[in-house]
């Protein structure tokens, strides 16, 4: 199994919508909770912890959620089809369906022709600062 093969499946494919989706629900969070912990600036430090942690429960469940939403697992009797020939099914696609598509919609279809990358780029992220925060004591205690 390649490493393209590895990530065109369906769990990828749901979790590289995920990753998008979570930039925009991060901020619908962020944003409202921003003015919340401001206006409760006097108010105990438990107080707004438990506001904080609230926040980020619900950006763990709307993460989940948008997941759930995208993921369609293979049926059993579909054919397999080689990754190659989807690749350049998507490419000759690509090239002649944006010719005549509005912006929004040539917009989602480079989003869904990339999201591997997107998914391999966070995973490389996700190892490197793993990597550093596993290796970070013995840095610092050195």
């Amino acid at each position: 199994m390649n490493a393209f093969h590895f990530l065109s499946n369906p769990v990828v494919d749901a979790l590289g919508w995920t990753l998008l989706h979570a930039l925009w629900q991060g901020f619908a969070l962020v944003l409202p909770v921003a003015v919340v912990l401001h206006l409760l600036r006097n108010q105990s430090s438990t107080l707004r912890y438990r506001v904080s942690v609230l926040t980020m429960a619900t950006q763990l469940l709307a993460s989940g959620v948008t997941f759930i939403w995208y993921y369609e697992p293979v049926a059993e009797n579909q054919p397999l089809v080689p990754s190659t020939a989807i690749h350049y099914a998507k490419l000759v696609r690509w090239q002649t369906v944006t010719q005549n598509l509005p912006w929004h919609q040539q917009t989602q279809l480079f989003l869904e022709n990339h999201l591997s990358q997107f998914v391999l780029i966070y995973l490389i992220g996700v190892a490197l600062f793993g990597l550093r925060l596993a290796g970070g004591g013995s840095i610092c205690n050195g």
